[in-house]
């Protein structure tokens, strides 16, 4: 039995068996079981009228029920390509739970669970995380707030506190299988295998987990990851046996068998897919069984775990394991790093040497991706490593990147410039590969000090003139770059403000709109042709809010 949960944004899986506390939502399960079997059906507009005929005596139970029909049913006129209709009926769940909450003599926690995800839906993530730290606060044995919470916290990229939260929960309610399996499920998306199967296990010591094939797959995936492959083969045979026509048990399977070398097993396996499985998957199966039918197939796995084994000893706290592993790292091509490798990044995570090493190892990949972490490393102002060779790493990988968002960043640097000549010269490097502009006749000379003050003043000069369309470039690409930003978009915004000091009206447009972008504001403006006065006040005004606000701690 799974909970039914209002605009549903994970599968949870088991039945709670027992609370230390009172759910407030156990009162309401009939009710919402019987919504949710007329959502199933497809009746979601007989499921609204219901609940509204309910919620006519004013209760905040009912209140709440009509508001979660309401959601319910925005969600399914979503997925049915009907926004208006969904968008209406998100509004009358808004409504629904703030009668609700203002219904009752005390606060009730069901209609700030509502309110929570009403707001996640919007995409107002700050307030769905207060709404349903209110909950927990009133009701601390909620059930649906404390899962939503860690989801939330989660899309604000807050694993740690995620994990908090679901770890108080389970300290008062240990039984809860979902709340477990939500943590194993973040665990194993973090790449915490040890813990998660630690979770994962003492589901499986109950019958209610030991016979879930969902339980048994997570638990699996995470052996795979750990290189048990015989545990985590009979696991995922279980659910192939319990569902043959799920398509991961044979694929996880596959994978099992391929790294154990066992080739009659690998095509008994894919034998099955074809026979048990239909159109896609069947013909998948039939095309990779004739590829590891040859032999050359077998023996390009030795590459594949050659490259796992490197992976394995990144997790060392070794020094010199790490320094051997990252040596081996460059014999690779690595379409994206593993998490292993980014940990190394943090300040204390390993000597100075180690963490260069790994900064240059990402550098040389040339990934216009990688911008992001290589600039935390380089500029980052509380986050930014302390050694100064691995910032010259940093900003010698950031130079080499193919991507005109590297542009502002690389004129920071010069514009920095604190007598270092390497960082200087990498610098100067990037900037000229990207914009193809040098004021050396031989680019392999380092100017003397003179000739280097004389050079400053020349791309100084530069910048503020023919500069014009490579500043605009950047501003286009840094807004791509960081889009996926959650925190620190007001320090970004800096970036963008050096490409608005420009006095081409396009230019200056492509920053500001960067600008916004980063830091939330505006200052009029936001379309059309503005005249050059407007623009020189409105970009005097996002220097100002900068300076106020750009490396507040909440904005780093």
């Amino acid at each position: 039995m799974t909970r039914a949960v209002f605009i549903l944004t994970a599968v949870l899986l088991l039945a709670t068996s027992s609370f230390a506390g009172e759910d407030p939502m156990d009162p309401l399960r009939p009710r919402m079981a019987q919504q949710d079997q007329l959502a199933s059906q497809g009746r979601v507009d007989e499921m609204v009228a219901e609940a509204k005929k309910l919620a006519s005596d004013g209760k905040p139970e009912s209140l709440y029920l009509l508001g979660r029909a309401c959601g319910n049913a925005a969600a399914v006129k979503r997925a049915q390509g009907n926004p208006k209709d969904a968008d209406d009926l998100l509004r009358r769940a808004q409504d629904a739970f703030e009668m609700s909450r203002d219904a009752g003599v005390a606060v009730y926690a069901p209609a700030l669970v509502g309110l929570g995800k009403c707001a996640r839906v919007r995409g107002d993530l700050d307030a769905a995380a207060r709404e349903l730290r209110e909950a927990l606060r009133v009701a601390p044995d909620c059930a649906s707030a404390a899962m939503e919470l860690a989801q939330v916290l989660v899309l604000r990229k807050e694993h740690v506190q995620a994990e908090a939260s679901l770890r108080a929960y389970l300290a008062r309610n240990e039984k809860d299988g979902d709340a477990r399996f939500l943590l194993a499920s973040l665990l194993c998306d973090a790449r915490r295998w040890e813990a998660a199967e630690s979770e994962l296990r003492t589901l499986m010591a109950r019958p209610e987990g030991r016979d879930h094939p969902e339980v048994r797959k997570m638990l699996g995936a995470a052996l795979i990851e750990r290189e048990e492959l015989a545990e985590a083969a009979e696991h995922f045979e279980f659910c192939r046996a319990a569902r043959p026509k799920d398509p991961e048990s044979y694929r996880a399977l596959l994978v099992i068998r391929r790294r154990q070398r066992d080739r009659a097993a690998t095509m008994r396996v894919l034998e099955d897919m074809r026979r048990n499985l239909e159109g896609e998957q069947a013909a998948w199966a039939s095309a990779m069984a004739e590829t590891l039918s040859k032999d050359e197939a077998w023996e390009s796995l030795r590459e594949e775990e050659t490259q796992r084994s490197v992976v394995k000893k990144l997790s060392s706290n070794d020094p010199a394991v790490l320094r051997a592993a990252l040596a081996s790292m460059r014999k690779y091509d690595w379409p994206a790093f593993p998490p292993e490798l980014i940990r190394l990044l943090a300040p204390t995570a390993a000597p100075a040497d180690v963490r260069a090493l790994a900064v240059s190892i990402i550098g040389e990949q040339r990934m216009p991706a990688t911008l992001p972490l290589l600039e935390v490393v380089l500029m980052h102002p509380r986050e930014r490593d302390p050694d100064a060779a691995v910032r010259r790493a940093a900003l010698r990988g950031i130079s080499g990147l193919p991507t005109a968002a590297a542009v502002p960043v690389l004129w920071k640097a010069l514009l920095s410039d604190d007598g270092d000549e390497e960082m200087r010269e990498a610098a100067v490097a990037g900037l000229t590969a990207l914009t193809s502009k040098s004021f050396r006749l031989d680019p392999s000379a380092r100017p003397d000090a003179a000739g280097w003050a004389k050079e400053r003043e020349l791309w100084t000069a530069w910048w503020a003139s023919d500069g014009t369309l490579a500043k605009k470039d950047a501003a286009e690409a840094i807004a791509k770059a960081w889009a996926g930003a959650r925190t620190g978009r007001k320090r970004l915004a800096g970036y963008a403000l050096l490409c608005m000091d420009d006095a081409r009206a396009q230019t200056w447009r492509a920053g500001y709109d960067a600008f916004r972008g980063f830091a939330g504001v505006d200052f009029g403006a936001t379309t059309g042709d503005v005249p050059a006065e407007e623009r020189a006040r409105i970009l005097e005004a996002a220097k100002q809010w900068y300076e106020a606000n750009g490396l507040r701690e909440d904005g780093s």
